[in-house]
């Protein structure tokens, strides 16, 4: 058999996957989720035992930072899990 029998062999094989078989990434936006509410979380506990006063957080930063959280979850979410890819 030479180059050109196995080329056309190939092409006549019909390869049928289910898509249960076919590997998936995992969710990456949950897990940026609970990533994002247990820094918030202990980015807000209370301090004890400082010497210093902690500052209070403003609102302004509060908002601009859940605005950005967002913001990043809904690229991920429009580009398929994807913020970037070679070849582009």
């Amino acid at each position: 058999m030479d180059r050109g029998d196995l080329a056309r062999a190939r092409e006549r094989i019909i390869i049928e996957v289910r898509p249960e078989e076919v590997p998936r990434k995992p969710p990456l936006i949950p897990v940026l989720v609970f990533a994002y509410l247990a820094g918030t979380l202990l980015a807000l506990r209370p301090r004890e035992g400082l010497s210093i006063p902690h500052p209070r957080i403003s609102a302004l930063v509060i908002l601009s930072t859940v605005a950005l959280a967002a913001a990043t979850l809904f690229l991920l979410a429009a580009t398929g899990g994807w913020i970037w890819r070679a070849g582009y």
